[in-house]
């Protein structure tokens, strides 16, 4: 589904390493490439392979993009408490940050700037896997955004993760769809 559009989203996301940052983006890079004209992606991630900062940038656009950079983004996924603050400071005018409130207690201060609240940790949890807090997440940003479709996330999940058992898979898509739920009972 190509369009000659206007389109353009700005995601930044942001976490712990180990906790799918670098998935989330990967994810979001293939279903965006189904859709956009434009797809960038920059990773950031410490030398350590789990518990480091991690960070990645996600622009989709229907027009060229000069940067991945982004100094105050559209939105952002938060899903650490120990980047609370740089980054909701960082957040654009009228932007979303979506934070995992199962491990982040802190409440968004700055004017401005939309919060949304879900507890992606406890909904994982709840679902059996704990790794899936980043799908629930960014179901959520999906639901919130209308940035790709659905069928383009799921489309992503089955090539990046094909590998998987049928019932990861299953669990992966169901984890988004229960944070697409929960964002648009928020909105």
């Amino acid at each position: 589904m190509k369009t000659n559009g206007n389109r353009r989203f700005e995601l930044m996301m942001v976490g712990l390493g180990g906790r799918g940052v670098q998935l989330l983006s990967r994810i979001l890079t293939e279903a965006g490439m189904a859709e956009y004209e434009h797809v960038i992606c920059l990773g950031n991630y410490a030398p350590v392979v789990r518990g480091g900062s991690s960070e990645s940038t996600l622009v989709l656009s229907d027009q060229e993009i000069s940067s991945p950079i982004m100094f105050s983004p559209q939105a952002c996924i938060l899903m650490a408490p120990e980047f609370m603050a740089p980054y909701e400071q960082r957040m654009s005018n009228g932007g979303i940050l979506i934070l995992d409130s199962s491990v982040i207690s802190n409440k968004v201060t700055k004017a401005g700037v939309k919060p949304v609240y879900i507890p992606a940790t406890d909904i994982a949890s709840k679902m059996g896997s704990m790794q899936v807090a980043n799908m629930v997440l960014m179901g959520a940003w999906v639901a919130l955004t209308g940035a790709v479709a659905i069928d383009s996330v799921d489309g992503a999940i089955d090539k990046l993760l094909g590998g998987k058992r049928a019932e990861v898979l299953a669990l992966d898509k169901k984890a988004v769809r229960e944070g697409m739920k929960l964002a648009g009972a928020k909105a």
